[in-house]
């Protein structure tokens, strides 16, 4: 079954896997409270509540119990995302201070402890609460492309989270029973700042492109992902292009130039909905395409060359 739902979308990711950098600070209850409302709605990032069950009854919104005294807490720790951005805390900052540490042993990329714990937030009169409650999180980019030979399997990791706390059933995903893709996705339970990673394979048998949209639901939100397929024959060499495309912006176009011989032959540009609103064949290394009726936001840019390789770049407009 071709082309189930056509079209290109986008979400950008706010933290990457790939950031290198390590940061751990001891910080008060006020640069706590802001931290929290600069990181809202970013899956990333995680309020860790090392307390006991009985004083998590009160806690920040959103936090993640886990008892520091629970004899199996260094391996929970291991087996958290240590690429993410981790807020913690206890009732004075005793326990919290020994956490910190051993997250620093233990190479978490990003880690802030409060000072004074929980008692330091409520004598600045920040909020509680005792609603437990789980919020589907998606770690990975929404839109995803595939430029497969025909006869090969190619393959992309797509990873969930649950954001807040209590127990996040991750029921269902959109069939791909029919189509040239497939998935790896089971249902599954995770706890409160537990990832859970899947693939999805596509495996082109002839050169019509293939687009889907996979619907991931739970008790905490759904997450939506967006795949584009593009088929191409067994002749073509796929690979990866970093600067051999220069891109850059004037008030009026989008201006394209090849670092080498390479001759530009197709340019194409979407909108958040998946509408093409450039489709520009070209023979040139230079293109300059009109943009001065497009309004501001996030686009894709998909390039083909006379080499036949396939460059798909998301651009800010």
């Amino acid at each position: 079954m071709k082309n189930i739902i056509i079209g290109l979308f986008i979400m950008f990711s706010i933290q990457s896997y790939a950031n290198t950098d390590t940061l751990y600070a001891n910080i008060s209850a006020t640069q706590a409270h802001d931290s929290i409302l600069a990181y809202n709605n970013n899956p990333f990032f995680v309020i860790l509540d090392v307390r006991t069950a009985s004083e998590y009854v009160s806690h920040i919104e959103g936090g993640v119990n886990i008892d520091f005294y629970n004899p199996n807490f260094s391996l929970i720790l291991d087996s958290l995302n240590k690429c993410k951005i981790y807020l913690i805390h206890c009732q004075s900052g005793g326990r919290s201070g020994q956490v910190y540490t051993m997250m620093q042993t233990k190479h978490f990329k990003t880690v802030y402890n409060i000072l004074g714990g929980i008692n330091a937030w409520n004598s600045a009169s920040f909020p509680t609460t005792s609603i437990v409650a789980p919020k589907l999180g998606l770690l990975t980019d929404s839109v995803n492309f595939f430029n497969t030979n025909i006869g090969s399997i190619d393959s992309i990791l797509v990873t969930l989270t649950n954001c807040k706390n209590s127990i996040l059933n991750i029921s269902s995903s959109t069939s791909l029973l029919g189509t040239e893709f497939s998935s790896s996705f089971n249902n599954i339970n995770l706890y409160g700042a537990r990832d859970y990673s899947f693939y999805i394979y596509y495996q082109p048998t002839d050169l019509i492109n293939d687009s889907i949209i996979v619907l991931i639901e739970s008790n905490g939100g759904n997450k939506t992902l967006y795949i584009e397929g593009n088929a191409l024959p067994t002749n073509i060499k796929l690979i990866e292009i970093n600067n051999d495309i220069i891109i850059s912006k004037s008030d009026d176009y989008i201006n394209l130039r090849t670092n080498s011989n390479d001759i530009i032959s197709n340019i194409c540009l979407y909108d958040i909905n998946g509408k093409k609103l450039i489709d520009k064949t070209n023979n040139e290394t230079i293109v300059n395409c009109y943009i001065k009726n497009i309004k501001s936001g996030i686009y894709i840019l998909h390039i083909v060359t006379s080499n036949n390789i396939h460059f798909t770049r998301k651009i800010f407009l």
